[in-house]
């Protein structure tokens, strides 16, 4: 065989390669172009309000039952046949406010018990710091830390309750170890207050 035909041969592999090579690129393109597509039409069905969600359990105002009243006493209403029918008003549920501040203690405590989160025990170790029952308001600070590690308010009423307690050094390093990983205004603050022998 021919030198030219062996070159011949190669550039027939070589233009193969190439084509192939094309082809593929060209249906890469056209798939991600189709999942696109398919991605920005069902997107625009997904709703984007953020009142719609509500992630709190704490306490509803009294609206909201006014408004879940006024609707099945407007379905339970037999409706005129010369009258055309009137639609029930949906619950806005922007109207689900969180009363957070109205909670008693014991209020905070049974609706920990159902719903666990952080900021419910945050809000009862704060409540205990207030009432200056230190050693449970530390107690919750722990508890409001197991769910985040890296929360600066747990962090922060836990140092504040040690301190109050008498156990300065160890207020004084759980600040020193939360500063490590956080540069924090706030914690820094506390820190010098309590170097400085400040009252909190």
């Amino acid at each position: 065989m021919h030198e030219y035909e062996l070159l011949e041969k190669r550039w027939q592999k070589y233009r193969y390669k190439k084509l192939l090579v094309k082809g593929l690129f060209t249906t890469a393109l056209i798939a991600l172009a189709s999942l696109l597509l398919t991605w920005k039409s069902v997107s625009k069905f997904e709703p984007t309000s953020p009142k719609a969600k509500v992630t709190n359990y704490l306490a509803p105002s009294l609206d909201f039952e006014k408004h879940l009243l006024a609707k099945k006493t407007a379905q339970s209403r037999p409706s005129k046949p010369s009258q055309p029918i009137k639609k029930a008003k949906k619950p806005n549920t922007s109207h689900l406010a969180i009363s957070a501040t109205k909670l008693t203690l014991p209020q905070m405590l049974q609706n920990y018990k159902k719903h666990p989160s952080i900021d419910l025990a945050n809000m009862i170790a704060n409540e205990y710091y207030q009432q200056k029952e230190y050693q449970k308001a530390m107690k919750w600070a722990i508890k409001a830390n197991e769910f985040d590690k890296e929360n600066e308010q747990s962090w922060i009423l836990y140092a504040k309750s040690a301190y109050k307690l008498g156990q300065k050094q160890k207020a004084i390093n759980a600040l020193k170890i939360y500063l490590r990983k956080h540069p924090s205004k706030r914690v820094k603050k506390l820190l010098s207050q309590m170097m400085q022998k400040d009252s909190l």
